[in-house]
């Protein structure tokens, strides 16, 4: 009898010891992703646009079926700067917006080519200079069908390193070299 009350006493004992570290553990995942989501919050509020700048793109871009196209129009550059927690390491989020650079063949058939109004992010380092090449993609409309092609977009920006404000910059547009296609007959 007395052997059985002791077992009893030590599974409630340890029941206890484990209810507690579950509790324990449950307890600090809550107040680890709690602390967590308040310091994104507090980075979105904090994040506004430093500077903004439309640069013009223009160049030649030859499709894969030959057809030689003429780009033209501008970019919108978006620039926020932003430090790490320990104050090193500034850089800066670029956020890219193609919606106004067009080509075209030079025919009527074919018409103004879009690219659809692409937007893309990108987070580098912060200095004076920086070339960002970007693979932008563009529709057109041959024979009633929709296909989609790129083409190169290569960036660069200048940057006031101490503000972290776009200073100036220029764009140029090309074939798309990282991309080889194939034609099935």
């Amino acid at each position: 009898m007395k052997t059985l009350r002791n077992m009893k006493r030590r599974r409630s004992v340890c029941s206890l010891i484990v209810l507690s570290l579950v509790v324990g553990i449950i307890g600090g995942l809550a107040w680890s992703s709690t602390s967590g989501l308040a310091a994104t919050v507090q980075v979105a509020t904090v994040a506004t646009v430093d500077s903004t700048l439309d640069i013009p793109v223009s160049g030649t871009v030859i499709e894969s079926d030959g057809t030689i196209l003429t780009v033209s129009g501008y970019e919108t550059i978006n620039s926020t700067k932003v430090t790490d927690a320990d104050g090193t390491s500034p850089r800066v989020v670029l956020s890219f917006d193609f919606t106004h650079v067009m080509a075209s063949d030079g025919t009527t058939a074919t018409g103004a080519l879009k690219t659809g109004g692409f937007q893309v992010i990108k987070i580098r380092p912060l200095q004076a200079s920086d070339v960002i090449p970007i693979t932008c993609p563009y529709y057109l409309n041959k024979l009633g069908v929709s296909t989609a092609e790129t083409w190169l977009v290569t960036t660069t920006l200048k940057f006031d390193v101490i503000t972290g404000l776009l200073a100036g910059g220029s764009a140029s547009v090309g074939a798309n070299p990282y991309l080889s296609f194939t034609t099935f007959l």
